[in-house]
């Protein structure tokens, strides 16, 4: 009896703590948004490089020579000059195609094939030793220390961070066989470890870094040629079949003899809650010029500069993006210094008979990297 009664006892009071621990569970409230693992990854010159035209807007930019190493740069020219010279891609009017993803296409998707880059964390102790070692074989034959060895060595040492990024290609980029152009998939894989500080900075939306990524490279030059010196693109966001998350743009050239060409970047976030809900009898109708004025003046937006080195990374989520009008110097004004240059007894070989793209000076080449969602 007495064993009875203490068993029923201790039952019911630990019906009763399960009761009120259920009942204590049920009111507790958990937060449904958690904060976003990103990764802190400072530039490795110091983030006052880093230039960010508008706080809400996802654009980062660096510009020479802190954004790619000036080898890295030249030597990415050389070699895309020479592709672009034997591919002789010139179907489109004002460009030629150096890397074209539109050369390798998923049959069923139609959508572009994209490369798959590792993104991982590199120890500053690793950094610190392998700059070292790059130094120490320049010493020894005798060589001077190339300004930006000596940089990075220094913004490491004294930076506050204990890690840098790399990224690792783990596949080839398009039709370009890895034995024979391994060279260029070094100098793509440099440019994109490059971009990784600013590709952790976005957050509309952010990536999660390091890990793995893909990519589609892409490599382009916009020609003006004397016939048709001027060029201007529309608002756009890239991608068609794809879902692309963010992009990376390098421009390696960017001919003397251009002018203009600001990137125009305007949020695709809606200004006002309600926009022709219910057709043109909706409580925010555009009756006049001035109301759609308005509603565009009322969208966030920026222009970002584009001079030869320009490392640009933005968000194809919460943007649309254009390039403004670009004009090639009339040759009037170039008349001067053409003329130095050939001499007196000498004729210059004029634009009308050469091939458009082969004149350099007024060209724009860019390197792009489309992170694939």
């Amino acid at each position: 009896s007495l064993s009875l009664s203490l068993s029923l006892s201790l039952s019911l009071s630990l019906s009763l703590s399960l009761s009120l621990s259920y009942t204590l569970v049920r009111q507790v409230r958990f937060p449904l948004v958690c904060a976003f693992p990103t990764w802190r990854l400072e530039h490795p010159l110091g983030g006052e490089h880093v230039q960010r035209p508008n706080p809400d807007l996802d654009v980062s930019v660096v510009r020479a020579p802190h954004s790619v190493p000036a080898g890295v740069a030249q030597r990415l020219r050389e070699l895309l000059d020479r592709r672009a010279a034997l591919l002789a891609d010139t179907t489109v009017p004002q460009y030629q195609n150096i890397i074209d993803p539109n050369m390798l296409v998923d049959a069923e998707t139609n959508s572009w094939i994209a490369t798959d880059v590792l993104v991982e964390k590199v120890p500053k102790w690793k950094v610190v030793s392998a700059l070292q070692q790059a130094a120490a074989r320049h010493s020894r034959s005798r060589q001077q220390l190339p300004q930006d060895l000596i940089r990075h060595v220094f913004s490491f040492i004294d930076s506050d961070s204990s890690h840098s990024g790399r990224a690792h290609l783990v596949g080839r980029i398009h039709d370009l066989d890895p034995v024979e152009h391994g060279e260029l998939h070094g100098l793509v894989e440099r440019v994109f470890t490059a971009a990784l500080p600013l590709l952790a900075q976005l957050r509309r939306p952010a990536l999660l870094l390091p890990g793995p990524l893909q990519v589609v490279v892409k490599a382009q030059r916009i020609f003006l040629p004397e016939g048709n010196p001027q060029y201007e693109g529309v608002w756009h966001t890239n991608g068609l079949q794809e879902n692309i998350v963010a992009v990376v743009l390098f421009y390696y050239r960017i001919g003397s003899k251009l002018r203009g060409g600001e990137i125009e970047f305007a949020s695709r976030d809606p200004a006002i809650e309600e926009f022709w809900l219910g057709g043109d009898c909706s409580a925010t109708p555009m009756d006049s010029v001035s109301d759609v004025r308005n509603l565009v003046s009322s969208m966030a937006r920026c222009k970002v500069e584009i001079n030869e080195g320009t490392l640009l990374v933005f968000s194809n989520y919460q943007m649309v993006h254009r390039v403004l009008r670009i004009e090639r110097q009339r040759a009037a004004a170039a008349a001067s210094s053409s003329s130095s240059a050939n001499g007196a007894g000498s004729q210059a070989l004029q634009p009308e008979f050469l091939e458009p793209c082969d004149d350099l000076e007024a060209s724009r080449d860019f390197l792009a990297f489309f992170v694939v969602d």
